[in-house]
């Protein structure tokens, strides 16, 4: 492998290093001599992989563009919190005329609720007043089940549909702070993460940019 091509990989699969470096944070010269030293290469290789540094930084000057309009984006976004939320993964052997007859009784009384189909399974994720309901009715089919979390709502602008990357910086804004994000859900400007209730104040000063 070349080095230009160790020092794209290297950099590339570090999203830390790689925002650091994008945003001018880091000392190259410094990193260069990382590289070097995680990388096993020659010490006499400092030139090109600081060579290699400055063109990743410089290439990434449209990706703060790009930032920028996702930043434009969550600022002009609504955010909405539910609390007290549980998750269900079903065995998809379970009886979809049952689920979407208990689904449908709970979309009735207006309650939070949202079914998705995996390759082997559905997610349910609803309100914990239905914990007891989907024990009572699916328990031989639960893989997995969540209680203790809670929803937050992106609702954005339609533009949200044009951005590239808007789910990643979601991701990465709550990954910086250490958030788990249980489950994730969209649709059309709706974006929706499932976490933890105890991570719901740090998610919210997340996302508030």
């Amino acid at each position: 492998m070349s080095l230009a091509k160790t020092v794209e990989a290297y950099v590339g699969s570090r999203p830390f290093i790689r925002a650091a470096l994008k945003e001018g944070l880091l000392n190259q010269s410094a990193l260069a001599r990382r590289v070097i030293e995680d990388e096993k290469l020659r010490k006499t290789d400092f030139d090109a992989v600081l060579v290699g540094l400055r063109r990743f930084a410089e290439s990434a000057k449209p990706a703060k563009s790009l930032e920028h309009r996702i930043l434009g984006l969550l600022r002009g976004s609504r955010l909405r919190v539910v609390n007290r939320m549980c998750t269900f993964v079903l065995s998809n052997r379970v009886s979809l005329r049952e689920l979407n007859k208990l689904i449908g009784s709970i979309m009735e009384r207006d309650e939070t609720i949202h079914l998705f189909h995996g390759s082997h399974t559905f997610t349910v994720v609803t309100q914990d007043s239905n914990h007891a309901l989907f024990v009572k009715h699916f328990k031989p089919f639960v893989v997995l089940e969540r209680t203790g979390l809670a929803e937050i709502t992106i609702e954005s602008g339609p533009e949200i549909e044009q951005i590239p990357g808007v789910m990643a910086f979601f991701y990465s804004l709550l990954a910086e702070r250490g958030i788990n994000i249980n489950e994730t859900l969209s649709s059309y400007t709706d974006t929706i993460l499932v976490v933890a209730e105890k991570d719901v104040q740090k998610a919210m000063e997340a996302l508030r940019v």
